[in-house]
């Protein structure tokens, strides 16, 4: 049954929501995605939080927009230890 949900999750076309880490560009405000938060370690670092908006189409991501503004960083491991 899950094959069968991850073969649909990939083949069917959505717009999806997804937040991300991001990294300040040197000394600019400009900002770039580092990964997802899905794939954040304990005790990593980065800058802030951005969502992103893309669409997905066979389980990849295309025409990414940022949405809102870059929230602080918090790591999701520490904030469940803290809790």
């Amino acid at each position: 049954m899950s094959k069968l949900l991850r073969l649909l999750d990939i083949i069917v076309p959505r717009f999806i929501s997804e937040d991300t880490a991001v990294r300040r560009v040197g000394k600019s405000s400009m900002y770039e995605p580092v990964c997802s938060m899905k794939d954040i370690d304990p005790g990593e670092r980065f800058d802030g939080i951005a969502t992103y908006v893309m669409f997905n189409l066979f389980g990849q991501g295309l025409f990414p927009r940022q949405v809102g503004s870059i929230r602080p960083w918090v790591n999701p491991h520490d904030a469940q230890v803290a809790s």
